[in-house]
């Protein structure tokens, strides 16, 4: 059984002065006109909404999975359990958040950003109760919240344009150009944006925000992890309080003690910009691109494009995903789900499926393995036990953190949906305590799904090097200059083609920006 690894996506609400001023120049880059009215993002929240519903089609269409009616319980309950918490924790979220279950029984999740949330049906056979459900949730709203995909995409932006410079293919590539492309092709095929987008932004003054755990006593300060002065992220830089220091996430790496299957070293970026500073330093790439980078045929592709930024996308995913853990919890506490739930889920799936994580090369792992995330989520209580409760206050009877919270009287229908889902996975609801060698996964087939092993959504950022290299391969046939500057059929050729490279399918027309 493939490790099963809850995803997302992969952002930040406490930009830095220095990203403030390169959102103005990518905002300023973005105003482009088409064959029709059509309204642009000028702001991040604006952007990360065309971003993610843009990347949300293209993912789902590529994973070709059946929705799961609205009308249907088990919908209901996941988005009774977003509502929950964000009306908790959240304080003028800006976005309506879509969510959408997915019929298939390996148990994922993941968000593209922007208000969009997808499930599997799966989800339900791992979670022993609401409250473990409710963790994967809040894990996915935390990347949605903290806008995770843009800080990665803007850094991979600058990335892309100092190698593009100095390699010599065009002096005068601007940065925002890549992230400008990706926008006009969201917004060129249809079917990706919808175009009344602009609908789906709200700002709404939330009276029942926890000021306890809404990130009032312990603030959730992201991407403050390097300890260079010289760095955009540098810790006294972001966070001069040193707050962030109470994240697990945030503790350095040893150098004189480097060991590259070892998941808890590799999890600060700072270790692969410093060990790994150019694409010759490249460690071997694994052979068919597995152990966590996902199993669709578009992952090669990306690989390709440019090995070292899709490295340099594999070190923030996995800060990322540390850092929406530790937010997910803040989350929990301040809707009263019992915090831990989702640890007891994640101790039986490693005993059950008895997974040797110490045998993966994590430097090429996106998400921290399911032992790290573990400690670390216990850690990040103990770091900060002058604001949050014990974790044996949290682990006694009479705990104020409870299994149920929105779902109180619907444990029975939660329960139906949860053995049903191990049904359809297992073969039996009865799992606990069963090991490997005991248990039929049901259905192995469909388990098998190179779509879904280890499925890893396409970011903007993946986007952004498709594009690149589209358009360099355009250059080269037209004996021209197309990078950033095409317009008209040749602009549309390049999005039909990566559409349908990403897809599988043909665009149904395309339209084009000046």
């Amino acid at each position: 059984m493939a490790h099963l690894p809850f995803v997302d996506f992969c952002v930040i609400k406490k930009i830095t002065l220095m990203l403030r001023h390169f959102l103005v120049l990518i905002s300023m880059a973005l105003v482009v006109t088409g064959c029709a009215p059509r309204p642009d993002p000028d702001s991040t929240a604006e952007m990360a909404r065309v971003y993610g519903e843009c990347t949300y089609a293209i993912n789902t269409s590529m994973l070709g999975l059946s929705v799961i009616d609205s009308s249907d319980q088990r919908h209901q309950m996941i988005q009774q359990i977003v509502d929950e918490l964000i009306k908790t924790r959240y304080s003028n979220f800006p976005w309506k958040v879509h969510a959408q279950v997915f019929d298939h029984p390996v148990p994922n999740a993941f968000t593209t950003g922007g208000g969009f949330l997808a499930a599997f049906s799966g989800v339900y056979a791992m979670a022993d109760d609401e409250a473990a459900l409710a963790g994967v949730i809040a894990h996915e709203l935390s990347h949605m919240a903290t806008i995770d995909t843009m800080e990665i995409a803007q850094y991979l932006e600058r990335m892309l344009a100092l190698r593009i410079q100095q390699g010599g293919l065009d002096e005068e590539y601007e940065v925002g150009t890549a992230l400008k492309t990706v926008v006009d092709f969201c917004l060129a095929i249809p079917g990706l944006v919808n175009p009344k987008w602009k609908n789906d932004l709200i700002v709404e003054d939330n009276v029942e925000i926890d000021e306890i755990y809404g990130d009032k006593a312990v603030p959730h300060i992201p991407y403050t992890y390097s300890q260079d002065p010289e760095s955009a992220y540098y810790v006294s830089l972001r966070d001069p309080e040193g707050q962030a220091l109470n994240s697990s996430c945030n503790q350095g790496y040893d150098e004189t003690d480097q060991n590259e299957n070892d998941e808890f070293i590799v999890i600060n970026p700072e270790y692969y910009l410093t060990t790994y500073p150019d694409a010759a330093s490249l460690p071997p790439i694994p052979d068919g691109l597995g152990g966590g980078l996902g199993g669709l045929p578009t992952a090669e592709v990306l690989w390709k494009a440019d090995p070292w930024l899709q490295f340099q996308q594999t070190a923030f995913m996995r800060y990322a995903e540390c850092q929406a853990d530790e937010g997910s919890m803040l989350n929990l506490f301040a809707s009263g789900y019992d915090p831990l739930a989702l640890n007891q889920s994640f101790s039986r799936m490693l005993t059950m499926f008895e997974m040797d994580e110490k045998s993966s090369d994590w430097r090429f792992i996106n998400h921290p393995s399911l032992g790290q995330r573990i400690e670390d989520n216990r850690a990040f209580i103990a770091n900060n036990s002058d604001e949050l409760p014990t974790i044996a206050e949290i682990e006694q009877s009479d705990s104020p953190f409870h299994s149920y919270v929105a779902l109180t009287s619907q444990v029975a229908s939660f329960e139906t949906a949860r053995d049903s889902a191990r049904e359809a996975l297992f073969g039996t609801a009865d799992v606990a305590g069963v090991a490997s060698k005991d248990i039929a996964v049901k259905n192995v087939d469909v388990i098998d799904d190179k779509r879904l092993d280890n499925f890893m959504p396409i970011t903007v950022a993946d986007l952004a090097l498709v594009l690149i290299e589209e358009f360099s391969k355009h250059k080269q046939i037209a004996g021209k200059s197309t990078l950033g500057k095409s317009k008209g059929d040749t602009q549309c050729d390049v999005f039909s083609a990566v559409y349908k490279k990403l897809t599988g399918k043909d665009s149904v027309a395309c339209l084009s920006v000046d």
